[in-house]
């Protein structure tokens, strides 16, 4: 069985590739750049996204995947730029690609998913659609800042 990497983080975008592959991957970058209108600047060598901040680098394929794993996209991001952020991952959902995102953010999170599971230590104890789990109070509770507190008089 041959393994090929889907993801690639471009430390070195051109490191081991032929003049096809290049190609591609430049060919590949200048979609996403329009289509999401980012603002991509090769940098020695590094890719970078700039959207209001800075030193952010991107994950990117040249191979054009079935499955894409984002792991905390949202993670320190100010509010605008975590609501573009989740634009583009609907926006890229949309277009038939499989996501798996792991993200702090559970409204955000669960507002975009087909399907969503709630760890604990290590182990699964819900798992539901983004609705649901959105509606289930245990989960508003716990992740959402939904929880009720009772004062007494």
């Amino acid at each position: 069985m041959a393994t090929n990497p889907t993801i690639l983080l471009l430390d070195e975008p051109a490191a081991g590739m032929n003049p096809k592959e290049t190609d591609d991957l430049t060919e590949f970058i200048r979609q996403i750049r329009d289509e999401f209108q980012l603002s991509i600047f090769m940098i020695e060598h590094h890719m970078q996204v700039v959207m209001g901040i800075s030193d952010r680098i991107c994950v990117f394929d040249y191979g054009r995947p079935k499955l894409l794993m984002m792991d905390e996209p949202s993670l320190g991001l100010a509010p605008l730029i975590v609501k573009d952020i989740f634009n583009i991952i609907r926006e890229i959902h949309s277009q038939g690609m499989t996501i798996l995102l792991i993200e702090q953010n559970a409204n955000a999170a669960l507002h975009i998913a087909d399907v969503g599971y709630v760890i604990e230590t290590g182990r699964i104890t819900l798992k539901g659609t983004g609705k649901e789990l959105l509606a289930n109070e245990d989960v508003k509770k716990a992740y959402l800042g939904e929880s009720v507190i009772k004062l007494k008089a």
